[in-house]
Order: C-alpha cells, then sequence, then structure tokens
C-alpha cells in the first residue's frame, strides 16, 4: 500500500511539473530554418489554406515550454493558425516541430516567405550543475512518425524515437501519459519506446517524461486523432448527376484534425473517423462548392450537392449607387431593395 501511494505521489509530482505553467521570458537566439508543406485545401475563389511543419534551430540559452508565433506583413498572407508548441528546445540543436501552422494565401500574388517574422517564448535554463530538485535538460530529441493533425485507427501503436541520445532501462524512469492517465504497457529499449494498441477513439493527449542514460530529462507532448467509424462521401452537381470532386474534411472538435481526398467519380469512403461531428466540403475542377456534416458512428453515407458559383460581375456596384445593375440571380428570379426598418 505504501509502494502505491508513493508511486502516485511521483506520478503527481512529475505531472505537476509537466503542466504548471511558469513565467515565460522573450527569447533569442530561435530562428526557423525550414517550412515542410503538408497540406493544402482551397479556402475561397483565389485562396488556399496551407498547413506548414517547420524547422527550428537554437543558438542561445536552452529552453522549456517554448512557443513560436508567426507573424505576417504581406496582406496576402494570412496566418489562420499562427502558434507552434516547440516544447523543449536545447541550446545548439536543430529540430523540426510535430506542431504546425495554418497560413492563408491568395495566389493572385506571389508568395513571399521573407514577409513572415517569428516571436519565440519560453523558460531559460540556468546553467548550473544538476541538483535533486532541478535535473538537466537531455541534449536528446523525441520524435514520433504520427502526426498531428490526421486520423488514425483505434488501436494505433505510438512509438517514440530519440535521437542524440538513449533511454534509460530503469525501473520508473519512464512517464507515459494519455489523457491524464498513466499507460503502464510499455516496451522501453535504448533507442525507442512503444506504447501498444495505444490510440482510442477520439481525442488522444499524449506526454512523456524520460531520464536518458546520464540520468538527464527528456520530454515530448502530441495531440493525436483516432476513430473507428467509415462512411460513405457522394458528391453530385445540381443534375444529380455524380462529380469528381477535392474533398476537405475536418473535425468540428478541430478545424487543423481532417483529411485531405478526392471523390473519384463522386465517391469517396472516409475511414477512422471518430465518434465526433465531421464537417466536409467539395469542390469541383468547375469551381462547383457544397458542403455537409456527418457524425461518426451515427452516419454511413452522406451526399453533397455542388453548385456553381458563377462569373464575378463586371459591373462595379457593391453599393447599390448604380440601382440593381450588375445584381442577377443564377437560375433566375427577381433581385428587389428593401428599406431597412428598426
Amino acid at each position: 500500500m505504501n509502494g502505491m501511494r508513493l508511486k502516485g505521489l511521483v506520478l503527481l509530482a512529475v505531472f505537476s511539473w509537466l503542466c504548471t505553467p511558469a513565467h515565460a521570458e522573450t527569447l533569442t537566439g530561435i530562428e526557423a530554418t525550414s517550412m515542410e508543406l503538408v497540406s493544402k485545401a482551397r479556402a475561397g475563389r483565389s485562396t488556399f489554406d496551407y498547413v506548414y511543419r517547420v524547422g527550428f534551430s537554437n543558438a542561445g540559452p536552452g529552453a522549456r515550454n517554448v512557443v513560436g508565433v508567426v507573424s505576417s506583413s504581406a496582406g496576402s498572407i494570412l496566418p489562420i493558425d499562427d502558434r507552434v508548441d516547440i516544447g523543449d528546445l536545447p541550446g545548439g540543436v536543430a529540430v523540426t516541430s510535430d506542431d504546425t501552422i495554418i497560413l492563408r494565401v491568395d495566389r493572385r500574388i506571389s508568395f513571399d516567405p521573407d514577409a513572415l517574422s517569428w516571436a519565440f517564448t519560453g523558460d531559460i535554463i540556468v546553467d548550473g550543475p544538476p541538483s535533486d530538485d532541478d535535473e538537466s535538460l537531455s541534449s536528446g530529441h523525441i520524435s514520433t512518425a504520427l502526426r498531428e493533425g490526421k486520423l488514425y485507427p483505434v488501436g494505433t501503436d505510438v512509438v517514440l524515437t530519440v535521437s542524440g541520445a538513449q533511454f534509460s532501462l530503469g525501473a520508473n524512469e519512464v512517464t507515459f501519459l494519455r489523457n491524464e492517465n498513466l499507460v503502464k504497457s510499455l516496451i522501453v529499449e535504448p533507442g525507442s519506446i512503444t506504447a501498444p494498441n495505444l490510440l482510442v477513439d477520439g481525442r488522444n493527449e499524449i506526454v512523456v517524461y524520460a531520464n536518458d542514460s546520464n540520468n538527464n530529462q527528456l520530454t515530448f507532448g502530441i495531440t493525436l486523432w483516432a476513430g473507428s467509424h467509415s462512411a460513405y462521401i457522394s458528391v453530385v452537381n445540381e443534375s444529380g448527376q455524380s462529380v469528381t470532386a477535392n474533398l476537405k474534411l475536418r473535425l468540428a472538435d478541430d478545424k487543423a484534425v481532417g483529411v485531405d481526398a478526392e471523390a473519384q467519380g463522386g465517391v469517396y469512403q472516409a475511414l477512422n473517423l471518430p465518434s465526433r461531428t465531421v464537417i466536409i466540403e467539395a469542390t469541383t475542377a468547375a469551381n462547383e462548392f457544397g458542403s455537409a456534416a456527418l457524425i461518426g458512428g451515427m452516419d454511413s453515407a452522406v451526399t453533397i450537392e455542388v453548385r456553381g458559383i458563377g462569373d464575378p460581375s463586371d459591373i462595379d456596384n457593391n453599393d447599390f449607387s448604380q440601382g440593381l445593375s450588375g445584381w442577377t440571380i443564377k437560375g433566375g428570379g427577381t433581385v428587389t431593395i428593401v428599406p431597412e426598418t428598426d
């Protein structure tokens, strides 16, 4: 009984160390060195949302809980998701973050990466000899082949690998949390930690605290989504004919999570859907657009009707200064101006 209580106290202390907020400082010496395109999706007539994974290098002191925020000086580049949670970043180390940014780009204007600038905050690690209360941060880096923003099957193994160090194989050297619950079934090797059949339906927030072979701290965090449901998506035009379309599936809980796919011949089977609301947008080569929603596990099929936007009017009359000139309804109909009433 006493042993179980002691382990619980140790776990609570570790989790508190990971999650207790500290006063963040502005960091210098960190630079964004690369941008890896993960996916893109149409957002408007000439705008696209681009998801990027970013590489960083740190020429300054080591820091914990590092956060990078991107901004743009160009009106044609709008950061939709501007924050990257980098985590622990030792000095002299280059990493590629598992977190991503989303940029909405107007493709009518050439993309200029020099228009992007970054600001970084975090908790600077003060150099000094390690003690029982302040272990040293390992020079190693934990990563995984799994990526945030994707949908995985329930029961997927989570494999973490370490570079620049080796995991300690001693007892109680790894604390592995999924949704704040301790995961006990682990395979720990010098270069990897495997959590078999880990992912459950829905959100999987993973936090790992480990020691390397020199008793220095390694930390890692990632949020993964998984599901076991499937659904057939049909796309038809206004005449009811099946049409090929590009699909954008996104979770209502987290718009950065989903799938980009093509409904060849107007049909697509979506897999690994969690028990959540999924928003689906369909766009055809003829610039037709439609949307629908489904709930994983409840809706096994959904049909999206796409409709054309039509060519823009060449009459500049958005303020109705020319009456109704240029304002027409596709397919017929009458446009009227109704006086505003309080």
